[in-house]
Parts: C-alpha cells; sequence; structure tokens
C-alpha cells in the first residue's frame, strides 16, 4: 500500500480523515466497512483495467450476481445499490453508484451522483450498516473516462461534508491504481 496524503478533518465529532492511496482497492492491506465503485446503469462487465474486473480476478466476487440481489436497493431514488455482507474479505458491503457519465453528460457536473452516493452511506448508518470508513477510487474517471474535472472537486466537497455530518463515518479512503 503506498499511502500519499493523509488529510485531517476537524468536525463536531472530532478529528476525522482522509487518507489518498496508490493501490489496488480491491486487496487493500487493511480493513474498511464498505468499498465503494461505480458502473453503467444496469451494466457489470467486468472490463480489463476496471474496478468490476479487479473485484472478479482478486476476490471471485461476480458483481452483476451482487446486483440481482441487494441488501438495500436505491437505484431508482439515488442510483446505488448496497450488497449484502461480503464474507471474509476486508470489506464488508460493497455500494455501487449507477449512471455517472450519463448524469456529467446532463448536467455538465458530478454533483447530483455525488450527493446520491453520499446520501446512501449516510442511509447506512441509520439501517445500522456499520460505515465507519469507506474505501473509493475518482469514481466515473477511469474506464467510463469523464473529465476528472467533472468528478474530483464534488467528490472532495461531499466526502468532506459527509465526514462533518454522519456521525458514524471517520474515514475516507481514496484509492486509485493509476498514479496519475
Amino acid at each position: 500500500m503506498s499511502l500519499i496524503n493523509i488529510i485531517s478533518v476537524p468536525t463536531v465529532n472530532g478529528i476525522k480523515t482522509i487518507e489518498v492511496h496508490n493501490d489496488d482497492i480491491t486487496s487493500l492491506d487493511f480493513e474498511v466497512d464498505v468499498l465503494v465503485l461505480s458502473a453503467y446503469q444496469n451494466k457489470y462487465f467486468p472490463a480489463p483495467g476496471t474496478v468490476i474486473k479487479a473485484l472478479l480476478d482478486n476476490t471471485g466476487i461476480v458483481l452483476e450476481d451482487l446486483a440481482r440481489k441487494p441488501l438495500l436497493d436505491l437505484r431508482t431514488s439515488l442510483h446505488c445499490w448496497v450488497s449484502d455482507e461480503v464474507p471474509d474479505l476486508n470489506f464488508k458491503h460493497i455500494v455501487c453508484i449507477e449512471g455517472i457519465k450519463t448524469r456529467i453528460e446532463q448536467n455538465g457536473t458530478g454533483k447530483n451522483a455525488m450527493s446520491d452516493l453520499f446520501g446512501t452511506v449516510a442511509l447506512l448508518h441509520y439501517k445500522k450498516i456499520k460505515s465507519a470508513s469507506i474505501a473509493l477510487p475518482v469514481l466515473g474517471a477511469g474506464f467510463q473516462k469523464n473529465a476528472i474535472d467533472a468528478i474530483l472537486p464534488e467528490l472532495i466537497e461531499k466526502a468532506v461534508d459527509s465526514l462533518n455530518t454522519n456521525p458514524s463515518l471517520n474515514t475516507i479512503y481514496f484509492v486509485e491504481i493509476n498514479e496519475e
């Protein structure tokens, strides 16, 4: 694991952190409660270079199988779904956000998509699903080839806001396999 940076975020609930790592998100050497990834709407093909493919190769998880029977299906309202608990791995649940590319094409930014994602993460707290730590790549910037400036500012803003407002969320790990 290559730790690049740790950012302290002072909140009303104490100091929380954002960590930036250069690594394969599916093979972390520490545990997280939730692994977040993105997909096209209802499309889970394990294309080379995607987190979906890395999940299949490194853990045997077929994302499409999890999508068929999610623990929470919020696709109609928040464009996200949450998997049942995944046994024997270094993460417990997967949150998949769908349609980032379509929403950026419609709105020019990923603001609505990131609001939906962190709304879903907040809901985990209220559903008593442990979500003190989440790991995610720069969503939609890899295989989907969305412009980083359409995603990253909104992703960081919503991450900091979530740390401030979600009492159970303590650490957000941004994990990118690509150093750039």
